[in-house]
């Protein structure tokens, strides 16, 4: 964010980084908020849907697992 920041700007520094951090927190609020909605809507519409996207999530985190452990066998091994 420095680069939006004004040091010469009328308004002091640190009230321009709070404005920009209270702006991106609602933005943030207001589309999260709206994706969860239309996930609602669309979800409780159609269960089979959200059985999918449950083992999808499932299989996605199990893949992360995956990754990390992967990620510090390296470690593992030469620490024994």
């Amino acid at each position: 964010m420095p680069q939006f920041v004004r040091a010469g700007s009328s308004v002091p520094v640190p009230v321009q980084t709070v404005a920009m951090g209270l702006t991106h927190v609602a933005i943030t609020v207001i589309v999260y908020g709206l994706v969860a909605v239309g996930a609602r809507r669309l979800l409780r519409s159609a269960p089979r849907r959200a059985q999918i996207v449950t083992l999808a999530s499932g299989v996605v985190m199990l893949g992360i697992g995956v990754a990390l452990l992967a990620e510090q066998v390296p470690a593992i091994v030469k620490a024994v």
